[in-house]
């Protein structure tokens, strides 16, 4: 009996210790992460979302989307994205973490070895080869595109739609092996409905799903008959997805596309595939800009050569796998989740290509790697199989480095925005929000410069324009500040920050009754439910400066529910409560 035990821990361990070693791995390169900072979308997603702050919202998710809690800036149209299941991860770690960035840091990575480890119970399950899935898992959790959707706090939308979207694909494999097989598939199915909500790309799942029928058609009936079977058995995905789309037209049907001609996206769809393909194989520099735009004319480099890389790409991946069922349906499993992300109207002119994107092509992709390193050591005996395994090896090395260096920049917006610079220097995009990043960090004297060069190029951009005044103000030139706060306003007036800024500037002249009056402006062109932030902290100088002390600390208690840790708030609401105390006041 005692031996049995032995045995059987024996091969447990196995069986599940070079998974460990997966997930071990990946967690060590992503560590880093865990000191970076909130960049981008997590301030205004998270920071700024009162969303956030009850599970009493969390109906909310299902009836609006992403973007809902936000008064949108000049110039900026909402995003066709509808994803409850975000908004509901966003709240449940707002609930436990509260804005502790290395907790939020550590549930993303942890999201992303969750993915890992379904990626190898995904590679062993389809091959039944334990090393397959190793190999796949070991490449996927290293793989440095997912940089991207791993060390940015808001990118975890990849890694939370892929975990429910392989949970379905596996409780789909067993529910065909299984007794139970209807729990197996209603469980599929549901997880399914979880993934869609959670992003929108893994819609197509159900034809990868339909792939695999094709490919593994049951034994048993005539081809009628399993064709028959299949078509019932993929029934209930169908129905799902659409009782998901008219939900999210219902939603979004406020949102709007921009059209864009056929012949545009014909023309520039060779380019992202190619962009996809080569950030697959070698994910390196990378970048979260790129100098990547819609092709305008008919040309060789931009149209002809990438259609001719990706064609012949294409066709030496099938030579490789056209006598493997397996290897075919992971070669058509990477196709089916590249063509959400060439759906371009739906992205933002100066971002049609993101990293992030790859997340679930790459299960696919790192699938075919694993089929050939396998391949490779079930071939070589001896020395050349420590060989194979040393070339495993140092291909995990490689990766694991890329990841370490390539998800530096995303530890602060200057660093990410400088390394976007660097890959793109062409790209206008990347130049601006450099600039933009270091007028938000306190770095006005290196954003002046750039920023004005900016307003030269395009006077009527707002965001610009206000971004220079808002540095000129830091450094104390507050006539020209105030000048271009004007401007802006004249630009878009329903741009509230303006306003503030100009109610700040009189307020330090002592001109309390003009600052109250921009502070009214600000209030007059709000859009939408949300208050945009600094609102209640301007309004609690004002009052401040009126002798209102009181009033003044509602207003900072009410500016800290916008920004919950903020210090610069804080400190005023501290000083304020020292001039009450001083006055005699309760």
């Amino acid at each position: 009996m005692e031996t049995a035990r032995i045995d059987l821990s024996r091969k447990w361990i196995a069986r599940w210790l070079p998974l460990v070693a997966v997930l071990a791995m990946t967690a060590v390169v992503y560590a880093p992460t865990l000191t970076y900072g909130f960049v981008l979308d997590d301030e205004s997603q998270i920071l700024a979302n009162p969303d956030l702050r009850s599970f009493h919202f969390a109906p909310v998710f299902f009836k609006s989307h992403v973007w809902a809690h936000m008064a949108m800036g000049p110039g900026d149209h909402p995003p066709p994205y509808y994803r409850p299941v975000f908004l509901l991860w966003l709240l449940v770690n707002y609930q436990l973490l509260g804005t502790s960035i290395a907790g939020w840091h550590f549930t993303t990575v942890l999201l992303h070895m969750v993915a890992t480890c379904l990626v190898y119970l995904f590679g062993r399950r389809l091959t039944g080869d334990p090393i397959v899935g190793m190999i796949t898992a070991l490449l996927f959790g290293l793989h440095a595109a997912h940089v991207e959707a791993v060390a940015w706090v808001s990118g975890v939308s990849e890694p939370l739609a892929a975990v429910p979207c392989l949970g379905a694909m596996l409780c789909y494999l067993r529910g065909r092996e299984s007794a139970r097989g209807k729990w197996w598939a209603a469980a599929s199915v549901a997880l399914y409905g979880v993934a869609l909500l959670a992003k929108e790309t893994t819609i197509v799942l159900p034809a990868a799903l339909l792939a695999y029928e094709m490919l593994f058609p049951p034994e048993m009936g005539t081809r009628q008959k399993r064709c028959a079977r299949a078509a019932f058995g993929l029934a209930p995905y169908v129905l799902v997805t659409a009782v998901y789309l008219v939900a999210r037209y219902m939603v979004l049907r406020d949102t709007t596309i921009q059209p864009i001609p056929t012949e545009l996206l014909l023309m520039t769809w060779p380019s992202a595939l190619w962009f996809y393909a080569r950030h697959l194989i070698w994910p390196a520099p990378l970048s979260l800009l790129y100098d990547f735009s819609y092709v305008q004319v008919f040309s060789l480099t931009r149209v002809v050569i990438p259609a001719v890389a990706v064609l012949l790409l294409g066709a030496g991946i099938w030579c490789c796998v056209r006598r493997n069922r397996e290897a075919k349906f992971c070669a058509l499993w990477m196709l089916l989740f590249l063509l959400p992300p060439l759906y371009l109207p739906a992205f933002s002119i100066t971002e049609l290509v993101h990293d992030r994107y790859l997340y679930l092509p790459s299960i696919g992709y790192c699938s075919l790697l694993a089929f050939v390193l396998r391949w490779i050591l079930g071939r070589v005996r001896g020395r050349a199989a420590l060989a194979g395994m040393s070339v495993i090896v140092l291909a995990a090395l490689l990766y694991g480095y890329l990841v370490v260096v390539q998800s530096r920049p995303w530890a602060d917006e200057v660093s990410l925005f400088r390394n976007s610079v660097m890959v793109a220097p062409s790209s206008n995009h990347a130049f601006q929000q450099f600039a933009y990043a270091l007028a938000q960090q306190g770095h006005c004297a290196d954003a002046l410069p750039l920023l004005a060069t900016v307003v030269d190029h395009e006077p009527d951009n707002a965001k610009a324009v206000f971004g220079l005044g808002a540095c000129y103000f830091h450094t104390g030139n507050l006539e020209t500040a105030e000048a271009l706060m004007l401007r802006t306003i004249e630009l878009n007036s329903h741009y509230q920050q303006p306003y503030l800024l100009i109610a700040t500037i009189r307020l330090w002249g002592k001109r309390v009754d003009d600052a109250e009056w921009y502070w009214r402006k600000a209030v007059s062109a709000q859009q939408g439910p949300n208050e945009e932030r600094t609102l209640h902290c301007v309004r609690g100088e004002i009052l401040r400066a009126r002798g209102d002390f009181r009033g003044a600390i509602a207003e900072f208690r009410k500016e800290l529910e916008v920004q919950p840790g903020n210090q610069e708030i804080l400190a005023e609401l501290n000083a304020t409560e020292v001039l009450v105390s001083q006055s005699g006041h309760d």
